[in-house]
């Protein structure tokens, strides 16, 4: 039988996700997550040897989608944004 700080020392810390570092099992059962400013954690257990834990995930910007414009606001947007350039031109004159 191995004690906690053996067990600690045979854990792969560096194992893929979806994978146990403690026993290699494949599947993990989540549960709930957190997200803060640049890391997102998945709560885990497996069912395999009984270990819990979290996964991290680095959370990095890749870009925008499923963007859906709101075209009344976008063309009162560019109106006031023209009227703020005419008002300029004649505070000019």
């Amino acid at each position: 039988m191995k004690t906690e700080d053996e067990l600690m020392d045979q854990i792969d810390w560096e194992l893929s996700g979806g994978v146990c570092p403690v026993c290699g099992f494949g599947f993990l059962n989540y549960n709930e997550n957190e997200i803060t400013n640049d890391f997102m954690y998945y709560s885990w257990d497996c069912g395999e040897c009984g270990a819990i834990g979290l996964e991290a995930y680095e959370m990095t910007y890749t870009g925008h989608c499923d963007v859906v414009p709101d075209l009344d606001m976008y063309n009162r947007m560019l109106i006031r944004q023209r009227k703020e350039k005419l008002d300029k031109i004649n505070e000019m004159i």
